[in-house]
């Protein structure tokens, strides 16, 4: 089973497109339903939530909002506008369950990959991106808290975002939102097969098979009690009975906070 990121652009290359293809082929899942077992969220749910856009609102990933100029996100999904120069070409959409129909746009200044991203395969995929302008807040858009502890076995985090619902389908209209289980590290080790790619600053979620993110869920926020735990990493694709690796954001916080100080 191949492992992928789950970053999403509205076109899609040949590789996704062939992975895609394999699932439905392979999938025992209904696909007439939401098979990955998100339901909309509210307006006013995620006030944190972002979508990190194209000019053009074209979804490319999830964020949350962390402070009134920064967007704390996946690595993968501004690695690629770091090193050909093309930060001008991201939009920062907020205050809005409907990423087509932004509360507020904002547009990037700096974006800060993790210095030891990629040292390994899906390794340090954290990132964080600077506004050249404060958010403004309001009862649509707030940010949200940084840990101060790390999860335990038994708890529960929700994940929000504009990830694929199907196999088929374009991305949802509305945000979506799953509450997850997390996964305590020998044992999501042990249903990953020991994989390389799961490494100290990721943590796991799962509930059941057909649920969890997919393809455009890349970046987003797991939240429990008003603090931001996980950003999404990586999976089998998608929702295939296996746990979710995210990054740890309670590693990663001293890291954060320090680029966060510029």
């Amino acid at each position: 089973m191949q492992v992928v990121t789950v970053l999403l652009v509205l076109v899609v290359s040949s590789t996704y497109a062939h992975i895609v293809r394999d699932r439905i082929k392979n999938s025992k899942v209904n696909k007439n339903k939401r098979i990955f077992g998100g339901e909309p969220a509210e307006p006013g749910f995620a006030t944190y939530q972002v979508s990190i856009q194209t000019p053009l609102f074209e979804h490319i990933c999830g964020g949350s909002i962390i402070g009134d100029r920064y967007i704390l996100t996946a690595g993968h999904c501004i690695k690629n506008y770091i090193n050909k120069h093309r930060e001008s070409e991201l939009q920062i959409v907020t205050g809005t369950n409907r990423y087509d129909k932004p509360g507020g746009v904002y547009y990037v200044k700096d974006l800060i990959l993790h210095c030891n991203y990629g040292i390994k395969e899906y390794h340090n995929d954290i990132g964080l991106i600077r506004l050249n302008e404060s958010i403004v807040f309001n009862k649509f858009t707030q940010p949200i808290l940084l840990p101060t502890e790390p999860l335990k076995d038994g708890d529960e985090v929700v994940l929000t975002g504009w990830g694929n619902t199907d196999y088929i389908n374009d991305l949802p209209d509305d945000l979506q939102k799953i509450t997850l289980k997390y996964v305590p590290r020998k044992e999501c080790l042990e249903a990953l097969d020991n994989n390389p790619g799961l490494d100290i600053g990721h943590i796991c979620t799962f509930t059941k098979e057909g649920e969890g993110a997919c393809y455009g869920d890349s970046g987003s926020p797991l939240v429990k009690d008003g603090f931001v735990f996980g950003v999404v990493n990586w999976g089998f694709a998608c929702a295939t009975g296996k746990p979710d690796a995210q990054a740890n954001v309670h590693f990663y916080n001293d890291w954060i906070r320090t680029q966060m100080k510029d």
